[in-house]
Parts: structure tokens; sequence; C-alpha cells
């Protein structure tokens, strides 16, 4: 039996050298057959060196790009271009224009909304510009990514703007563009102002150099505003960047009836029956039975109510009083006061949302201690604990499965390597390295606190957590969502973990806060700043937690509840001294962005500003549409898009940024053995953003397949390239025949260049061979400007036969990418398949 074996296995690997012979024979046979005229002149203009192979895909490249033209092929598209030219006063001449990708529609409060987003090239500069029509009307044009930091016009914002509006008004014979113009007469360069003319109000706002922003705006004949109703043209740093019309989209209906005197009253007697339902340890519980220690200042607008209390049409705006009423203490909760609004046209009570400043007081039970200093050492240990056995297994496993019958390979591999090294020319191309899947990926952590919340505000806490998680998904984070349940440990566990196995991680969190600075978890430990090292663990880990939102009261605030970007924004980002204004001046020397509140910060179900309704919820989901999914602009941008579709105006100009009032009843206490001292007033309170708003939290890719190379090769749904996330869909390249070529050329989202606009950082691959008998070359370009100028970033082989990430390297400052194959192996293909690639910052 043991002999009839060996006879077997000597016979397997005579076949397997006999076999080897045979196909050493046809590729001989094949380089000496008639010679095929095509294929004379193709390796007489690129000979089979991967140097040479290198330029000749760069000529190809560079030939192919130049003969692209872009062609509206829509109303939508021509129209764009219209204003493009006559009114932005851009050159089609100066400037490359790609549109991005294909008119999405999607709804704008109900009514149809259609994008297009057009990036535009030269050789000193590049933008991007987006124009969104609402029910088929131009609603907002809004340039971002610019990678030039000059004006694009010596001219002042005034005069642009004059001319904006003269030029847009002969576009669409629309005399409304006539008056807003006249209102800029006798107006000083940079002057900031209030006016008005007949039922317009004009605001003109200059931030330092940083932001300008005109706003005109509807007004009652009493001057009561309706904030929705208006035409905005704004201004970053000298250069054009939005335009929003909302004056014939939003209807002004009804007519007040109610005094100032009446609404109080009604809001008065309406909240002594008022309870609020909380969420507990000891289940759910009714807050009421509260005592008004003050009332603020009412005011008189036009609006409408967000989801389910909108009213009629969510275009129309009706006369309603904002009513704000202090308590005498803080309620259970954390319930400081509410703000009741009542239809001025009907007297009926819109809504009821209460302000919720929490703090440690009599009524909130003791938090239980937390030893969360001691957690950050264990989950470093555990998690080293965890790669180590890992790795053993791994070995184990390996050597288990290793298999004596390829024992014959090597000698097969010896025969075919002697009978290449006479017909072939030297490859200096090396495998690519296979990368780890943990480094080709960033982390987003969503967190959200029950602690203490209404069961109103819980269900939206469960929604919204699911939707941002879904947002980072989409964009090809791994990702995880702790709602309800979290707690320091899982926090700290999550940190140690995810600066290991991360490239960068982004983090939300929803709840109260603690103190200054802290914040409380469903557990009732808490997330304290104690030190730099309390919550990101080491100044070596510094570009690990990148961005960190934080939708809790006082998470911006420091001592003496100042705004202080070195307590727990430090303790985030590891940096120190972070820019404290880094939405209008973002620090763009680093990679990391805190957001918080100095003071209280907004419910998710409600609104206690004085002229819109804008509910939290919707704001934070829409920030991250903008950021993710929608194509990704930076935070900066994202939180003004966000701003313009819900409060129509500039984040800069909502009361999340210039401030909302909370009112604070006395408090007398001790925190943390402290003595607490709070002043019975009346607080402004608003968003931080410390840092870089400048980043982008998308991951970069290919998203908009632009051009297809085909020299002898070819390529098989080249679409499929494109995409953040590996979806089994793959692109196919083939160069079959020496000197053939193919190659898929694709637009970059924008990233962390010298300019915005650019991706820069590691590339990654993920696709495989499909016949490991061929040797395939893979060549990746990146190009800066207009599909060309490319540069190779590397070139070598694929080897595997399953889908794997391949590590590509390190590129700077690229908006295009090239995937190209390229056959300079005298007679052998090239066959990659290609899911997607991705560039991590």
């Amino acid at each position: 039996m043991k002999k009839n074996i060996k006879c077997t296995r000597t016979i397997f690997v005579l076949a397997l050298v006999m076999l080897c012979i045979l196909l050493s024979t046809m590729i001989v046979t094949a380089q000496t057959s008639p010679p095929n005229p095509e294929l004379e002149i193709q390796q007489l203009t690129n000979p089979n060196t991967t140097t040479n192979a290198s330029l000749y895909l760069l000529e190809l490249l560079n030939n192919a790009s130049k003969s692209q033209k872009y062609t509206p092929t829509t109303e939508n598209q021509q129209r764009a271009l219209t204003i493009q030219t006559n009114v932005l006063n851009i050159n089609p001449t100066k400037y490359n224009l790609n549109l991005n990708n294909e008119e999405t529609t999607d709804r704008y409060f109900g009514l149809p909304q259609t994008r297009l987003e057009y990036t535009l090239t030269s050789e000193q500069d590049s933008m991007r510009i987006t124009y969104t029509y609402t029910n088929t009307k131009l609603h907002q044009i809004y340039i971002s990514d610019w990678t030039n930091q000059t004006p694009q016009t010596q001219t002042t914002e005034l005069e642009n703007t004059k001319t904006f509006l003269t030029q847009y008004k002969t576009q669409t014979n629309d005399p409304l563009y006539d008056t807003l113009r006249t209102m800029l007469t006798d107006v000083a360069p940079e002057e900031n102002l209030t006016k008005t003319q007949d039922n317009i109000k004009l605001d003109i706002t200059h931030i330092g150099d940083a932001s300008t922003s005109y706003i005109w705006t509807y007004i009652d004949p009493d001057g009561h505003i309706a904030q929705t109703k208006n035409v905005v043209i704004s201004y970053d740093h000298n250069r054009f960047q939005c335009f929003q019309d909302n004056w014939n989209l939003y209807q002004i209906t009804g007519t007040p009836k109610l005094t100032e005197k009446q609404a109080t009253e009604i809001a008065l007697t309406t909240i002594q029956n008022y309870q609020y339902v909380l969420s507990t340890e000891e289940g759910e519980i009714a807050v009421g039975d509260f005592k008004v220690a003050t009332i603020g200042d009412p005011v008189l607008s036009y609006l409408n109510e967000f989801g389910a209390d909108t009213r009629g049409d969510a275009f129309e705006l009706y006369p309603s009083w904002y009513v704000p009423i202090g308590f005498d203490k803080i309620y259970r909760g954390g319930i400081t006061g509410v703000v009741v609004r009542v239809w001025a046209d009907s007297g009926q009570v819109s809504s009821i949302n209460p302000m919720i400043f929490n703090i440690d007081n009599p009524e909130t039970p003791n938090p239980t201690p937390t030893t969360s200093n001691l957690l950050l050492p264990v989950a470093l240990f555990v998690a080293m604990l965890g790669t180590t056995m890992g790795c053993c297994t791994y070995a184990s496993v390996a050597k288990k499965r290793s298999l004596k019958v390829w024992k014959a390979l090597p000698i097969c591999g010896l025969i075919l390597l002697s009978l290449f090294a006479a017909t072939t020319q030297p490859v200096t191309a090396t495998d690519l390295t296979v990368a780890n899947p943990n480094s080709v990926n960033s982390k987003a952590e969503v967190y959200a606190s029950y602690w203490e919340q209404s069961a109103g505000e819980q269900s939206l806490m469960s929604t919204l957590t699911s939707t941002i998680q879904a947002r980072f998904s989409t964009t090809g984070y791994d990702t995880a969502r702790y709602c309800p349940i979290t707690s320091s440990l899982t926090v700290y566990a999550n940190i140690a973990s995810d600066k290991i196995q991360y490239t960068r991680t982004a983090v939300f969190h929803f709840g109260h806060m603690a103190d200054a600075g802290n914040y409380r978890l469903t557990d009732t430990s808490t997330i304290t700043y104690l030190g730099v090292d309390n919550v990101a663990g080491g100044s070596s880990y510094q570009d690990k937690h990148f961005f960190a939102f934080m939708w809790a009261c006082n998470t911006a605030s420091g001592a003496g509840w100042a705004p202080d970007p070195n307590r727990l924004a430090k303790s985030w980002s590891q940096r120190s001294n972070m820019a404290i204004d880094g939405f209008n001046y973002p620090d763009t020397t680093i990679g990391s962005c805190f957001i918080g509140f100095n003071g209280s910060s907004p419910m998710l179900g409600g609104a206690i500003y004085r002229t819109t309704a804008v509910h939290g919820s919707a704001f934070i989901d829409d920030f991250y549409w903008f950021a993710l999914p929608q194509g990704g602009y930076t935070i900066k941008d994202s939180l003004n898009q966000a701003s313009l579709a819900l409060f129509g105006i500039p984040f800069d100009q909502t009361p999340l940024w210039t401030g909302t009032t909370t009112y604070f009843p006395e408090l007398d206490t001790i925190v943390d053995g402290k003595q607490l001292y709070i002043a019975a007033d009346w607080y402004d309170c608003r968003m931080m953003v410390f840092g870089n708003s400048g980043l982008y939290l998308r991951q970069y890719y290919p998203y908009l397949y632009y051009d297809c190379l085909e020299y002898g090769g070819f390529l098989v749904n080249p679409y499929n390239l494109n995409g953040a996330v590996p979806n089994g869909a793959y692109a196919e390249i083939w160069a079959w025949r020496a000197g053939d070529a193919a190659a898929i050329i694709s637009t970059m989202t924008g990233s962390l260049g010298s300019g915005s606009g650019f991706s820069r950082g590691h590339i990654y691959l993920y696709g495989y061979a499909q016949q490991l008998d061929i040797p395939s070359c893979v060549y990746v370009y990146g190009s800066k400007v207009g599909f060309n100028d490319w540069v190779e970033v590397t070139n070598g082989y694929i080897t595997s036969e399953t889908p794997t990430w391949y590590d590509i390297g390190y590129a700077n400052d690229f908006k295009y990418i090239a995937i190209a194959c390229y056959n300079n192996d005298s007679g052998w293909g090239c066959n990659i398949m290609v899911d997607t690639v991705r560039v991590i910052p």
C-alpha cells in the first residue's frame, strides 16, 4: 500500500514537471510565431521595462484626459453653467469642469429638490460648486473646497454683492433683486448695519476678515421677523461662499391678534398643569408642580413647528409668541424653566420646551463612585493580551494547515523561471503588501445616555444614534453604538482598543453634564476631566481621536463656566490651546476638532430659540448628512449647510453660535467636595467649535467615474470602482498581450491636502488577481489638477486570488486617481478585479 502511494506521488510530481515544460514550450512558440503588425507597433512605442511602462502609461493618461470636455445634458445643467458664467463671473475657459455626479433628487420639507455638484480645476486653483433646485427654482449656490487662498476677485464683497444681484436680476427678471440691491446704496464696504425698507430688513455682519453675510429678511408692518423667508449672500475669507433664496419659497399666513400680555397669561396658565415625564432607575416619574420665578422677554415672529407639530404646510409661516419662563429651582431632570410658544393668530399653545441645565442637586440621585482612572491601563492590558493570543492562535493554525503535496511546486517554479529568463525583461515591481484590515479603516463611536432623560428624548435619541451610525457606515467606518447603555468602563475600554486598532476615531455623545467639562453616563459614572491623560491616554496618540461632538451642557466649559478648549476638548484631542473659534478661524496646523456647549445644550425634541423652532435632533441629523453621505463637506461647511437648510442662515448667524438665553436659578451647593454658587439669572448659552473645522469626517475614495483608458486592453464595469465600502461589485481590468494597457480614471472626494479639495493620506486597494498564473501588475497614479500631470504612487503585483486589502502607500494632494494594468511581460496578461480604493488621512 505504501509503495503504491509513493508511486502515485512520483507520478504526480512528474506530471507537474511535464506540465510546466509544456507551458513553457507554448510560451516560446507564441513568442516566435509570425509577428502581429499591431503588436509590433505597440512594442516599438512602449519598451518592456517597468520604468518605460510608467512613462508610457503617463503619456496615455495625459492624452486621454486632455481629450475630454464636459457638455451639459439637462436643463438644470445648462442653467447652472449660465449662472456660473454670467452671474458668478467664472471664466469657462480658465477651468476644467467636471460634473461630480448625476443629478440627485431628494426632498426638502416635502418639496422635490435636485442637486448638481461640479468640481472646477485650473493650474492655479480648484473649487466645488453645488447648485440646488427646490421645486424647480434655483434655491442655493454653495462654493466650497477652495484650494487657492486668494479672493476670487480683487473687488470688495460689497461690490461683488451688488454685481451679483444685478446680473441675477437679468437672468431671472425678478424685480425683487433690484430692491435688494437698492438697499445697499450708501453702505460702506466694512460696515456692520441693520436697515429696513418696506417689508424687508437688511442685516450686514462682518466677523473680522473671516466671514461676511448679507441677509434680507421679511418683516411685517410692525417689524416682526420671519427668519426663514429671506435671501442670503455670504463670504468666507473674502471668497464668495453662498447664495440662498427662500423669499418665494415661504409664505406668510395669518395675522397677529394676541398681545404680549395675553400670550404671557396663556403661557402661565398652561404650565400650571404641565408635567415632564422622566425615565429613571425607579421607573417613569412625572415631574411637575413647577413654581415660576421670572418671565423673560417674549418675542413675536413668524415660524412653523417641526415634525408632528407642523401646522398646515411646512412653508407656511404663522405668527407665534415665544414666552420664556424661569423656575425657582432645578427640578428633577435638570429642568430650570420652559419656553412656551403660543400661536398669535389663534391663541393655541403649539409647544412647551423645557430649558434643561443639568447639574447635581438635592433632587437628583447621587452618582455611584467610579474608578475610571484605573480602567485605562486595565483596558490596555486586555487589548494587548487579546492581540498576543490572537497571533499565537493564527501561527498554530497555519502550522497545522501545511500540505506536503505542494513540495513539488518549487521544482516546477525553478523550471519555469529558468525558461522565462531567456525570453522576458526583468520586472522591478514587487508584490504589493497585504494590509492589516484594521489599518484600512476609521472608527466611529456613538454614545448616548438615558440618565434622567424623558421618554420622548430617549425615543429620539435611539433613532438619531442609529442614523449617525448608519451615516458613518456608508462611508466605510467601522462603527459601534452604545444607546442607552453606556458607562465609563465602556468608554475607556473603547479608547484603549481604538487607539491600537484604528487610524483615527470620531466620537459622538448625547446626555447630561455632571459639571463644567464633565458629563454623566447611563450607569451614573462620569467622564471627568482630571488631566490630559484621563480620556485619551497619552500624547503619542494625538491624531487618533480627531473629532468629538458632545451634545451635553457645559462640555466646552471650564473653571468659572467660561469657554475652555484646554479641558474636555484637550482630554479627547490631546492638544493644548486649540483655536477657541475653530469655525471662523480654524487652526489648520492640527488634525483635531471638538464641538461642545458653553452653557446648556438644546433638547433633541424641542427648541428654545426666539425666532425659530429648529429641533436639536434635526440639526445633528443634517450635520452628519452633509459631512458624510451627501458628498462629504468639511466640518465647517457641514455646520453651514445644516444651518442654511434649517435656520435659513449661515451657522455663525444662528442662535446656536450667537447664543440663546436659558434661565438658571440660584444654586448654592457642594460639587465634588467644592462649594458651588451660581446667581439666578438668564444666561447666554452657545455651541463652541474648537480646533480645526476644516477637517473632513469622510474617508476619501473614488466617488465619480471619469474616464476609461483602453489601449489594447479592456475594462468591464469600470463604474464599480467607486464607493467607500467594498460591496462585491468589481471593476475588471485586463491587459492581455504585450504592450496592452487599460486604466480607470476616477474623481476623488476631497481631503486634508495643502488646500481643501485634495485627497491626502495612505491609499489602500481592495481587490484580487483573477488568475494567479498571470503576473498582474497594477499601477496607481494621482493627479492634482485637470486630469493630467499624473504622478505615479506605486506599482506592484497583486498576488491573492481572494479579495484582500493592499497597501498602496502614501500620497499627497491628489484630486483624481488612475488604477491601471500594463502588460510588459511579453506574452502574459494582467487581470485584476478592484472593488474600491480608500484613502485614510
